[in-house]
């Protein structure tokens, strides 16, 4: 009830169907949404990234305001993807609607304005998402390898910082019951805004087509687990994690402890792998 308070759904010619937050909900914006490749072709918005996924922010016009929005065009993963998408939303759909729970559990993630999803005859044809844009952000991947080109956020936020912030983080989904099959240093936002001031390392969370948001008779502490062994972290680095995240030093040393099983596990599977085939 609450979701269809503050959302509305519109189905326009096309078999495109469009989820959008009421306070943009405008006709003019709504007649855009209706073939959303015409947002590509508009001179304010930028294209960041062109790819498997394609995206892009720019200001789009809601009546006489203009809001700047971030834009995710879905391309098709594999002939399985888009078959399942007969019976499955679509990706955007899915990251709309976790973005939104996210929110309702308090964690940080960019507020989900609308997602537009294109079928025909049933099968996904295109979907796009727009979410709020966040002007100054790093990946906490990109500061975790090009050091040298983040010197300036590292002398004020060192990276051992950032760690425990990002455990806390991981701490906050456990406790929302929030398990992201996607998760990466690639997905994990730092916030650059508050840089000059005395505030503490801000996190966001994003690409959301793969986050389950469970019930606590679903949630299980190998769901927390798979959170933080996603991550891939180096050694250093995931014990200033897991220090944050576990607080009490027995649990800590009990899950460290699993998670160098783990590592070893992973790495003499990535070995087996590069290993010649018979036959």
């Amino acid at each position: 009830m609450e979701f269809m308070e503050r959302h509305q759904r519109h189905r326009r010619p096309g078999g495109v169907e469009i989820l959008i937050h009421k306070r943009i909900a405008h006709p003019e914006l709504l007649d855009l949404l209706a073939d959303p490749r015409r947002i590509w072709e508009r001179e304010e918005v930028v294209t960041l990234h062109r790819g498997k996924n394609r995206f892009g922010h720019g200001p789009l016009r809601v009546g006489l305001d203009r809001v700047e929005m971030f834009i995710k065009e879905f391309c098709p993963k594999s002939p399985l993807d888009t078959a399942l998408s007969l019976f499955r939303p679509s990706r955007a759909t899915r990251s709309f609607v976790a973005g939104l729970e996210m929110i309702r559990r308090g964690l940080p993630t960019p507020e989900p304005l609308a997602a537009i999803t294109r079928r025909r005859a049933r099968w996904v044809r295109g979907c796009w998402l727009l979410t709020e844009w966040l002007p100054k952000t790093v990946s906490l991947r990109s500061l975790s390898d090009h050091p040298e080109r983040h010197a300036d956020v590292l002398q004020v936020w060192p990276w051992e910082r950032i760690l425990e912030t990002l455990g806390g983080l991981l701490r906050a989904m456990d406790d929302a019951r929030v398990c992201h099959r996607d998760l990466s240093l690639r997905n994990v936002l730092l916030d650059l805004s508050a840089l000059s001031s005395a505030r503490s390392p801000q996190l966001w969370i994003i690409d959301l087509n793969r986050v389950l948001t469970l019930e606590r008779d679903q949630w299980s502490m190998a769901m927390a687990s798979r959170n933080i062994e996603r991550l891939r972290l180096i050694p250093e680095d995931l014990e200033h994690v897991l220090r944050a995240h576990f607080p009490d030093p027995r649990e800590f040393e009990a899950h460290a402890d699993r998670f160098r099983r783990a590592r070893w596990r992973h790495r003499l599977y990535k070995r087996l792998k590069k290993l010649p085939r018979g036959g």
